[in-house]
């Protein structure tokens, strides 16, 4: 899984949201990697958050 340290601003795509995999669990556990699954995460919430905040700056522009 693709991941970015907290340090960058890499804006998540469309693409790599549809292309997202996650590795296997630990042996014994089912499912995805929640590491890799919270990491995703991370990035889809910077970005909705920094797109979020682009669109209130046009919709809301300073005098």
């Amino acid at each position: 899984m693709h991941t970015t340290d907290s340090s960058s601003h890499h804006l998540i795509t469309a693409s790599e949201v549809r292309k997202a995999a996650f590795g296997k669990p630990p042996l014994g556990r089912r499912g995805y990697n929640e590491d890799d699954v919270d990491n995703f995460l991370d990035q889809v919430e910077e970005t909705l958050r920094e797109l979020h905040n682009r669109l209130s700056r046009y919709e809301h522009p300073n005098p």
